[in-house]
């Protein structure tokens, strides 16, 4: 620095010295000098699917809606129990003389592979349901079959809907990956957020981050979001009901 510049610096400091001097000394100094350029960001080791920070991140879309809040047109039923459309949601109540203990599927035509879901659902207190995801077999096998064919539970995947089970709450993957509970508003709608990407998944329940990017199983790539209308007695007198459904394709 030439003795000019230094003693620039001193006089600015004398007479700011009330507004901070080192500061206004430091902005001086950096006259006519090129500003560092940043380092450049590296991509080096990022995994290929990056976990959104927030629910509302991941729902960011754009969406287009998998329920025209009318009927049940672009869904398949299997097994029994009806699924049936009342203002505006699809809803679920079991008939304990079918199938599999009244067991029932609503699944999509259509297949998906990587998306962000999100959707409203609302059950009884005490009530069991699921989310099927990548569904892999089809709607006409499982129609065909007297059984309804292999759980999608185990075909796919499954985020459960159960606020009592003590090892897969809501929010978790039946028998891949466990939240933390206690998440689900009982007798209520509860917004669900879910992001599966490769073999990885997010879940959000009313907000709370539920599993945060974590490993599935490899079971299927593509195939069939479905609902589950659980059997059994148990929940022979329990209503489960979904809305506003809505995919965004990655």
């Amino acid at each position: 620095m030439s003795k000019s510049a230094f003693q620039a610096i001193y006089r600015f400091g004398l007479v700011n010295r009330n507004v901070g001097s080192l500061a206004g000394a430091a902005l001086l100094l950096c006259v006519g000098c090129a500003a560092a350029p940043p380092p450049a960001a590296s991509n080096a080791g990022q995994p290929a699917s990056v976990a959104p920070a927030s629910a509302s991140a991941a729902d960011s879309g754009p969406f287009v809606p998998l329920f025209n809040g009318a009927d049940t047109t672009g869904w398949s039923q299997v097994l029994d129990s009806k699924w049936v459309v009342e203002d505006g949601a699809l809803v679920g109540r079991q008939n304990p003389a079918g199938r599999r203990e009244g067991e029932s599927w609503l699944v999509t035509d259509k297949d998906y592979g990587d998306f962000v879901l999100r959707l409203k659902f609302k059950i009884s207190r005490g009530g069991n349901s699921g989310i099927f995801l990548r569904d892999p077999l089809s709607r006409a096998a499982r129609q065909a079959a007297a059984d309804g064919g292999q759980g999608p539970w185990e075909a796919g995947y499954e985020v459960n809907i159960n606020n009592d089970e003590p090892v897969y709450p809501t929010g978790s993957v039946w028998a891949a990956a466990k939240g933390p509970g206690k998440l689900q508003k009982e007798d209520d709608w509860n917004d669900v957020v879910i992001k599966i990407q490769g073999q990885k998944i997010w879940t959000w329940v009313n907000g709370q981050v539920a599993l945060d990017g974590a490993d599935l199983p490899a079971r299927s790539v593509r195939g069939g979001i479905g609902f589950q209308r659980h059997g059994t007695p148990t929940y022979r007198d329990k209503v489960v009901a979904f809305k506003d459904i809505e995919i965004h394709e990655l």
